[in-house]
Protein backbone atom coordinates (compact mmCIF):
# COMPACT_ATOMS: atom_id res chain seq x y z
CA UNK A 1 0.00 0.00 0.00
CA UNK A 2 1.56 3.33 -1.26
CA UNK A 3 1.40 6.61 0.87
CA UNK A 4 1.71 9.82 0.01
CA UNK A 5 3.43 12.43 2.41
CA UNK A 6 4.20 16.02 2.53
CA UNK A 7 7.69 17.53 3.28
CA UNK A 8 8.42 20.31 5.67
CA UNK A 9 8.56 22.56 3.01
CA UNK A 10 5.69 21.83 0.83
CA UNK A 11 4.00 21.44 4.69
CA UNK A 12 4.86 25.21 5.01
CA UNK A 13 3.64 26.52 1.47
CA UNK A 14 0.24 24.62 1.45
CA UNK A 15 -0.34 25.93 5.23
CA UNK A 16 0.19 29.50 3.73
CA UNK A 17 -1.94 29.30 1.28
CA UNK A 18 -4.69 27.88 2.95
CA UNK A 19 -4.23 30.82 4.91
CA UNK A 20 -4.32 33.24 2.97
CA UNK A 21 -7.39 31.99 0.81
CA UNK A 22 -9.29 32.32 4.12
CA UNK A 23 -8.14 35.71 4.49
CA UNK A 24 -8.96 37.02 0.76
CA UNK A 25 -12.69 34.82 1.10
CA UNK A 26 -13.15 36.63 4.61
CA UNK A 27 -12.57 39.73 3.36
CA UNK A 28 -14.90 39.00 0.61
CA UNK A 29 -17.30 38.20 3.08
CA UNK A 30 -17.09 41.11 4.82
CA UNK A 31 -17.38 43.70 1.79
CA UNK A 32 -20.19 41.99 0.49
CA UNK A 33 -22.15 42.10 3.98
CA UNK A 34 -21.07 45.98 4.84
CA UNK A 35 -22.01 47.34 0.83
CA UNK A 36 -24.85 44.09 0.67
CA UNK A 37 -23.34 43.72 -2.96
CA UNK A 38 -22.14 40.36 -4.68
CA UNK A 39 -18.90 39.91 -5.44
CA UNK A 40 -19.05 37.48 -7.70
CA UNK A 41 -21.90 38.83 -9.75
CA UNK A 42 -21.12 35.41 -12.51
CA UNK A 43 -22.63 33.11 -9.99
CA UNK A 44 -25.15 35.15 -8.23
CA UNK A 45 -27.17 35.93 -11.84
CA UNK A 46 -26.15 33.18 -14.25
CA UNK A 47 -28.25 33.67 -17.50
CA UNK A 48 -29.78 37.21 -16.13
CA UNK A 49 -26.16 38.96 -16.89
CA UNK A 50 -27.82 40.36 -20.21
CA UNK A 51 -30.53 41.66 -18.34
CA UNK A 52 -28.10 43.39 -16.29
CA UNK A 53 -26.62 45.05 -19.02
CA UNK A 54 -29.71 45.94 -19.85
CA UNK A 55 -30.22 47.61 -17.04
CA UNK A 56 -27.28 49.14 -17.00
CA UNK A 57 -27.21 50.74 -20.65
CA UNK A 58 -30.70 52.63 -19.74
CA UNK A 59 -29.38 54.15 -16.06
CA UNK A 60 -26.36 55.62 -18.25
CA UNK A 61 -28.72 56.72 -20.30
CA UNK A 62 -31.53 58.46 -18.25
CA UNK A 63 -27.84 59.83 -16.44
CA UNK A 64 -26.98 61.71 -19.66
CA UNK A 65 -30.53 62.87 -20.52
CA UNK A 66 -30.80 64.04 -16.52
CA UNK A 67 -28.12 66.24 -17.34
CA UNK A 68 -29.36 67.94 -20.09
CA UNK A 69 -32.53 67.83 -18.41
CA UNK A 70 -30.74 69.81 -15.64
CA UNK A 71 -28.59 72.40 -17.54
CA UNK A 72 -32.09 73.07 -19.60
CA UNK A 73 -34.29 73.09 -16.72
CA UNK A 74 -31.56 76.20 -15.09
CA UNK A 75 -30.91 77.85 -18.75
CA UNK A 76 -35.10 78.22 -18.65
CA UNK A 77 -34.84 79.83 -15.02
CA UNK A 78 -32.13 81.68 -16.17
CA UNK A 79 -34.13 83.48 -19.36
CA UNK A 80 -37.01 83.82 -17.35
CA UNK A 81 -35.60 85.80 -14.82
CA UNK A 82 -33.76 88.25 -17.21
CA UNK A 83 -36.54 88.81 -18.98
CA UNK A 84 -38.07 89.54 -15.65
CA UNK A 85 -35.55 91.69 -15.09
CA UNK A 86 -36.49 93.60 -18.69
CA UNK A 87 -39.98 93.57 -17.78
CA UNK A 88 -39.25 95.43 -14.43
CA UNK A 89 -36.69 98.20 -16.33
CA UNK A 90 -39.95 98.09 -19.45
CA UNK A 91 -42.54 99.38 -16.45
CA UNK A 92 -40.23 101.66 -14.33
CA UNK A 93 -39.09 103.33 -18.09
CA UNK A 94 -42.98 103.57 -18.78
CA UNK A 95 -44.39 104.97 -15.68
CA UNK A 96 -41.87 108.13 -16.11
CA UNK A 97 -42.31 108.65 -19.22
CA UNK A 98 -46.35 108.75 -18.56
CA UNK A 99 -45.76 111.56 -16.80
CA UNK A 100 -44.56 113.42 -19.75
CA UNK A 101 -46.86 116.39 -21.19
CA UNK A 102 -46.55 119.39 -23.47
CA UNK A 103 -46.70 121.63 -20.89
CA UNK A 104 -43.98 119.81 -18.70
CA UNK A 105 -40.44 121.20 -17.30
CA UNK A 106 -37.69 120.88 -19.50
CA UNK A 107 -35.31 119.58 -16.98
CA UNK A 108 -37.86 116.59 -16.57
CA UNK A 109 -37.54 115.99 -20.08
CA UNK A 110 -33.62 115.54 -19.81
CA UNK A 111 -34.35 113.50 -16.82
CA UNK A 112 -36.99 110.99 -18.41
CA UNK A 113 -34.19 110.77 -21.66
CA UNK A 114 -31.56 109.78 -19.57
CA UNK A 115 -33.74 107.43 -17.87
CA UNK A 116 -34.11 105.72 -21.21
CA UNK A 117 -30.57 105.78 -22.17
CA UNK A 118 -29.58 104.04 -19.08
CA UNK A 119 -32.40 101.21 -19.81
CA UNK A 120 -30.80 100.80 -22.94
CA UNK A 121 -27.75 99.86 -21.54
CA UNK A 122 -29.37 97.65 -18.84
CA UNK A 123 -31.30 96.15 -21.17
CA UNK A 124 -28.68 94.89 -23.85
CA UNK A 125 -26.49 93.92 -21.03
CA UNK A 126 -29.46 91.54 -18.89
CA UNK A 127 -29.79 90.24 -23.00
CA UNK A 128 -26.26 89.65 -23.26
CA UNK A 129 -26.54 87.03 -20.03
CA UNK A 130 -24.26 84.37 -20.44
CA UNK A 131 -24.27 80.58 -18.56
CA UNK A 132 -22.14 77.73 -18.35
CA UNK A 133 -19.99 80.36 -20.79
CA UNK A 134 -23.02 80.74 -23.26
CA UNK A 135 -25.20 83.36 -24.31
CA UNK A 136 -28.64 82.88 -23.70
CA UNK A 137 -30.46 85.03 -26.14
CA UNK A 138 -28.06 84.47 -29.30
CA UNK A 139 -29.81 80.93 -30.75
CA UNK A 140 -27.21 78.29 -31.72
CA UNK A 141 -24.43 81.60 -31.54
CA UNK A 142 -23.84 80.27 -28.00
CA UNK A 143 -19.69 81.74 -28.69
CA UNK A 144 -20.64 84.98 -28.52
CA UNK A 145 -22.47 87.90 -27.35
CA UNK A 146 -26.40 88.38 -28.49
CA UNK A 147 -26.26 91.96 -28.67
CA UNK A 148 -24.17 94.44 -29.93
CA UNK A 149 -23.48 96.89 -27.05
CA UNK A 150 -25.67 99.95 -26.36
CA UNK A 151 -23.15 102.56 -26.94
CA UNK A 152 -22.91 100.71 -31.07
CA UNK A 153 -26.78 100.68 -31.22
CA UNK A 154 -27.22 104.36 -30.02
CA UNK A 155 -24.45 105.57 -32.26
CA UNK A 156 -26.12 104.11 -35.82
CA UNK A 157 -29.51 105.09 -34.14
CA UNK A 158 -27.99 108.67 -34.17
CA UNK A 159 -26.70 107.92 -38.11
CA UNK A 160 -30.07 107.14 -39.08
CA UNK A 161 -32.05 110.21 -37.07
CA UNK A 162 -29.47 112.57 -38.20
CA UNK A 163 -31.27 114.18 -40.70
CA UNK A 164 -34.76 114.23 -39.04
CA UNK A 165 -36.37 117.32 -38.77
CA UNK A 166 -40.08 116.06 -36.90
CA UNK A 167 -40.36 113.19 -34.35
CA UNK A 168 -42.47 111.92 -37.01
CA UNK A 169 -39.45 111.13 -39.17
CA UNK A 170 -37.46 109.68 -36.08
CA UNK A 171 -40.12 107.31 -34.91
CA UNK A 172 -39.96 106.22 -38.78
CA UNK A 173 -36.21 105.69 -38.96
CA UNK A 174 -35.82 103.91 -35.47
CA UNK A 175 -38.84 101.47 -36.65
CA UNK A 176 -36.95 101.10 -40.27
CA UNK A 177 -33.98 100.31 -38.64
CA UNK A 178 -35.06 98.06 -36.09
CA UNK A 179 -38.12 96.21 -38.35
CA UNK A 180 -36.54 96.11 -41.67
CA UNK A 181 -35.56 92.15 -42.80
CA UNK A 182 -31.43 92.15 -42.82
CA UNK A 183 -31.74 95.82 -42.24
CA UNK A 184 -29.90 97.57 -39.07
CA UNK A 185 -30.34 95.93 -36.18
CA UNK A 186 -30.58 92.29 -37.53
CA UNK A 187 -26.95 93.03 -39.02
CA UNK A 188 -25.55 95.34 -36.48
CA UNK A 189 -27.70 95.15 -33.41
CA UNK A 190 -28.52 91.74 -32.85
CA UNK A 191 -25.30 89.41 -33.06
CA UNK A 192 -26.82 85.88 -32.77
CA UNK A 193 -28.17 83.31 -34.46
CA UNK A 194 -30.92 84.16 -37.26
CA UNK A 195 -31.63 80.45 -37.98
CA UNK A 196 -33.92 78.01 -36.29
CA UNK A 197 -34.56 78.15 -32.12
CA UNK A 198 -31.82 76.11 -30.36
CA UNK A 199 -33.20 73.13 -29.51
CA UNK A 200 -32.39 70.08 -26.39
CA UNK A 201 -33.00 66.54 -26.48
CA UNK A 202 -33.97 65.68 -22.60
CA UNK A 203 -35.37 62.32 -23.83
CA UNK A 204 -35.42 59.78 -25.75
CA UNK A 205 -38.54 61.31 -27.33
CA UNK A 206 -38.88 64.85 -26.27
CA UNK A 207 -36.91 67.49 -27.80
CA UNK A 208 -37.59 71.20 -26.65
CA UNK A 209 -36.58 75.05 -28.30
CA UNK A 210 -35.02 77.57 -26.57
CA UNK A 211 -36.78 79.39 -28.65
CA UNK A 212 -36.24 83.17 -26.73
CA UNK A 213 -33.62 84.94 -28.66
CA UNK A 214 -32.67 88.76 -28.15
CA UNK A 215 -34.11 89.29 -31.92
CA UNK A 216 -37.74 88.31 -30.72
CA UNK A 217 -40.63 90.62 -31.74
CA UNK A 218 -41.05 91.03 -28.00
CA UNK A 219 -37.78 92.78 -27.74
CA UNK A 220 -37.53 94.65 -30.40
CA UNK A 221 -40.82 96.52 -29.63
CA UNK A 222 -39.42 96.99 -26.19
CA UNK A 223 -36.10 98.41 -27.80
CA UNK A 224 -37.73 100.50 -30.35
CA UNK A 225 -39.65 102.17 -27.19
CA UNK A 226 -36.84 102.76 -25.64
CA UNK A 227 -34.84 104.10 -28.08
CA UNK A 228 -37.17 106.76 -28.84
CA UNK A 229 -36.38 108.10 -25.83
CA UNK A 230 -32.63 107.45 -25.22
CA UNK A 231 -31.88 109.36 -28.99
CA UNK A 232 -33.61 112.59 -27.25
CA UNK A 233 -30.45 112.02 -24.78
CA UNK A 234 -28.24 111.56 -27.68
CA UNK A 235 -29.57 115.29 -29.21
CA UNK A 236 -31.65 114.34 -31.57
CA UNK A 237 -34.34 117.09 -32.87
CA UNK A 238 -31.87 119.72 -31.05
CA UNK A 239 -33.66 122.96 -30.36
CA UNK A 240 -37.37 121.47 -30.77
CA UNK A 241 -38.44 120.85 -27.36
CA UNK A 242 -42.36 120.21 -28.66
CA UNK A 243 -40.76 117.53 -31.07
CA UNK A 244 -38.83 115.88 -28.05
CA UNK A 245 -41.63 115.75 -26.00
CA UNK A 246 -43.80 113.48 -28.60
CA UNK A 247 -41.09 111.04 -28.87
CA UNK A 248 -40.92 110.81 -25.32
CA UNK A 249 -44.72 110.22 -25.13
CA UNK A 250 -44.52 108.09 -27.91
CA UNK A 251 -42.17 106.13 -26.37
CA UNK A 252 -44.00 105.67 -22.75
CA UNK A 253 -47.18 104.62 -24.78
CA UNK A 254 -45.12 102.22 -26.67
CA UNK A 255 -43.22 100.38 -23.42
CA UNK A 256 -46.86 100.02 -22.51
CA UNK A 257 -48.14 98.30 -25.37
CA UNK A 258 -45.18 96.60 -25.05
CA UNK A 259 -45.69 94.53 -21.74
CA UNK A 260 -48.22 92.06 -23.43
CA UNK A 261 -45.65 90.49 -25.41
CA UNK A 262 -43.10 90.31 -22.62
CA UNK A 263 -45.79 88.73 -20.82
CA UNK A 264 -46.77 85.86 -23.59
CA UNK A 265 -42.92 85.57 -23.69
CA UNK A 266 -43.16 84.64 -20.22
CA UNK A 267 -45.47 82.39 -20.82
CA UNK A 268 -44.05 80.47 -23.87
CA UNK A 269 -40.81 79.63 -22.33
CA UNK A 270 -43.02 78.80 -18.90
CA UNK A 271 -45.07 76.02 -21.09
CA UNK A 272 -41.34 74.40 -22.21
CA UNK A 273 -40.25 74.67 -18.52
CA UNK A 274 -43.51 72.73 -17.17
CA UNK A 275 -42.46 70.05 -19.81
CA UNK A 276 -38.35 69.83 -18.76
CA UNK A 277 -40.25 69.33 -15.27
CA UNK A 278 -42.16 66.81 -16.39
CA UNK A 279 -39.41 65.17 -17.81
CA UNK A 280 -37.06 65.31 -15.15
CA UNK A 281 -39.51 63.55 -12.94
CA UNK A 282 -40.19 60.96 -15.28
CA UNK A 283 -36.42 60.09 -15.32
CA UNK A 284 -36.27 60.48 -11.13
CA UNK A 285 -39.24 57.80 -11.34
CA UNK A 286 -37.29 55.32 -14.13
CA UNK A 287 -34.03 55.96 -12.13
CA UNK A 288 -35.80 55.23 -9.06
CA UNK A 289 -37.17 51.72 -10.49
CA UNK A 290 -34.24 51.02 -12.43
CA UNK A 291 -31.78 51.16 -9.15
CA UNK A 292 -34.41 49.28 -7.14
CA UNK A 293 -34.23 46.33 -9.93
CA UNK A 294 -30.64 46.54 -10.63
CA UNK A 295 -30.08 46.46 -6.50
CA UNK A 296 -32.02 43.22 -6.16
CA UNK A 297 -30.22 41.55 -9.42
CA UNK A 298 -26.66 42.15 -7.97
CA UNK A 299 -27.28 42.54 -3.66
CA UNK A 300 -26.05 39.51 -1.39
CA UNK A 301 -28.24 37.66 0.70
CA UNK A 302 -26.85 39.18 4.27
CA UNK A 303 -28.36 36.52 6.49
CA UNK A 304 -26.42 33.93 3.88
CA UNK A 305 -23.42 36.30 4.00
CA UNK A 306 -23.36 36.53 8.15
CA UNK A 307 -23.75 32.27 8.02
CA UNK A 308 -20.61 32.04 5.67
CA UNK A 309 -18.82 34.65 7.41
CA UNK A 310 -19.14 33.09 10.70
CA UNK A 311 -18.27 30.10 8.97
CA UNK A 312 -14.55 31.46 7.47
CA UNK A 313 -14.27 33.16 10.81
CA UNK A 314 -14.08 29.55 12.43
CA UNK A 315 -12.19 27.50 9.70
CA UNK A 316 -9.54 30.04 10.31
CA UNK A 317 -9.25 30.17 13.86
CA UNK A 318 -8.60 26.26 13.21
CA UNK A 319 -6.33 26.88 10.67
CA UNK A 320 -4.42 29.33 13.49
CA UNK A 321 -4.89 26.85 16.19
CA UNK A 322 -3.47 23.92 13.93
CA UNK A 323 -0.66 25.98 13.04
CA UNK A 324 0.34 27.20 16.22
CA UNK A 325 0.51 23.29 17.64
CA UNK A 326 2.63 22.02 14.66
CA UNK A 327 5.20 24.75 15.13
CA UNK A 328 5.61 23.33 18.68
CA UNK A 329 5.97 19.71 17.78
CA UNK A 330 9.71 18.38 17.90
CA UNK A 331 11.22 15.12 18.64
CA UNK A 332 11.88 15.86 22.38
CA UNK A 333 7.92 17.03 22.46
CA UNK A 334 7.07 13.60 20.69
CA UNK A 335 9.49 11.46 23.14
CA UNK A 336 7.93 12.79 26.33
Amino acid sequence: MSMNSVGDKSQVFLSLRNNMALKTRLGTLVQELSTGQSSDLVKRLGADQTRLSDVDRQLTLLSGYGRVTTQTAQSLSLMQTTIARTEETRSQLAAQMLTITAEGAVNQNEAAARAARDAMDTVVSTLNLRFSDQSLFAGAAVDGPALASAETIMAELATVTAGATTSADVIAAIDTWFDTPAGGFETVGYLGDTGPAQTRRIDQGTVVALDAKADDPAFRDMFKAVALAAVVAEGALPGDAAAQTELLQESGLRLMASATSLTQLQARLGGIEGRVQDTATRHAARETTLGLIRNDMTSADPFETAAQLEEVQLQLETHYTVTARLSRLSLAEYLR
